[in-house]
């Protein structure tokens, strides 16, 4: 299932999380088999992904699914992120 109102916020935790690592396109791309094109269409928005992929990039990512998951809930929705777990989970 491709969502289109999941990219700006799958987008935004990719780059980020890539970003924090250290982590080049190449590497990323890599590790899901992907072009390193196809990885800054992703990060750009000009290319969607699969949900079912959000596994496989949170572990390309060295995160889990929850971990994943939090970081774009906080980003789509900050005042109900910080309600359910606090301000520094």
């Amino acid at each position: 299932m491709v969502l289109r109102k999941s990219y700006p916020v799958i987008a935004w935790v990719v780059q980020r999380q890539r970003y924090k690592l250290g982590m080049t396109a190449v590497t990323l791309a890599a590790r899901l088999g992907m072009t390193r094109t196809a990885v800054a269409n992703l990060e750009n928005q000009e290319q969607g992904i699969s949900l079912a992929r959000a596994p496989e990039i949170a572990k390309a990512l060295g995160l889990n699914q929850v971990e994943f998951s939090k970081l774009a809930f906080r980003e789509k929705e900050p005042e109900l992120y910080q309600a359910s777990f606090g301000h520094d989970a």
